[in-house]
This record gives structure tokens, sequence and C-alpha cells, in this order.
């Protein structure tokens, strides 16, 4: 990807916009997994050309069309990138700041802990607590329950 060029009124923008149709995630690697391993953000939209203006604009991400009849597309920014994407607008942020402020530091304990391959070190019991702690922090945070309601279990979420 070539040299980004933004403007302060891009992000703001940008943000305003992710504000009202983004979502942070913090997900496992698939069905059964025990404890979260990834950030993602995403922001749906029927209208692509708007997505694929966010992404030329900063320089992050990629668009994809959801396969269902819907018409959706979604911009998807995963792992470090997405990281990267929180950070940029973070400043900006009115609704989802806070949890943008979560994903920020969950980005950070993984590339803290960075785990290697699966020949690799598998990782304590307490990164495995510390990761579950700001997945329930973030679902928390955008539903506004106790975070003790949320567990990550090895089906992913239960309440």
């Amino acid at each position: 990807m070539g040299p980004v060029n933004y403007t302060k009124n891009d992000l703001v923008y940008i943000a305003g916009f992710f504000d009202e149709e983004g979502s942070v995630v913090i997900s496992g690697s698939g069905r059964g997994s025990t404890v979260p391993s990834s950030l993602n953000v995403t922001i749906s939209q029927k209208k692509r050309a708007i997505l694929d203006w966010i992404v030329d604009t900063i320089g992050l991400g990629c668009v994809i069309t959801k396969r269902n009849q819907t018409g959706v597309h979604q911009l998807r920014v995963n792992g470090q990138e997405a990281g990267d994407f929180l950070r940029l607008f973070v400043p900006y942020l009115k609704d989802k700041k806070r949890e943008a402020e979560i994903g920020i530091k969950y980005q950070d304990l993984l590339l803290k802990q960075n785990p290697t391959s699966a020949t690799g070190p598998r990782l304590t019991e307490q990164q495995k607590e510390e990761r579950r702690f700001f997945f329930s922090e973030l679902m928390a945070c955008r539903w506004g329950y106790d975070p003790e309601q949320y567990k990550w279990g090895p089906l992913g979420c239960s309440s």
C-alpha cells in the first residue's frame, strides 16, 4: 500500500462514522477456543465506496462483501492493525472511546505476551486470565453490565 495522506478532518469524520457503525471485538481462534486471542475492528455499511475511501485514506484494513443477501460490505481490521486503527481515532471518539481504549490495552497485552506458534511456549494461566479480563471489560463496557457477568468459556462468551 502506498503512503497515506489524511487530515485531522478526515480522522474526525472517520471517527464519527466508526462511533455509529463500528465494532471493537475481542475474539477467540475458533469455536471451542478457551481463551480470547485476537483484536478485530469492523465497520459495516451498504455503501462500499465510503469503506474503500477509509481504507485508502488511512492505509489500514480491507473491505469485503458479506456473502448473504443483505448487500452489506464490511471494513475489517485485524490484529496489530486493529490496535493501530484504534490509536488513530481514540482522541476523536465519543460513544466508543472506552471500547477503543480497552482494545488498545488488549492489543498491547498481546504484543507483551508475544505467544509463538503451537510448537512454542504455551500461555500461562495468568496470561490467559489477563486476556479473559479484557474480554469481560469490553463486554461490560458495550452492554453496561458488571464484568463478572461475562466470562470466557469453552464456547466463547457465556453469561
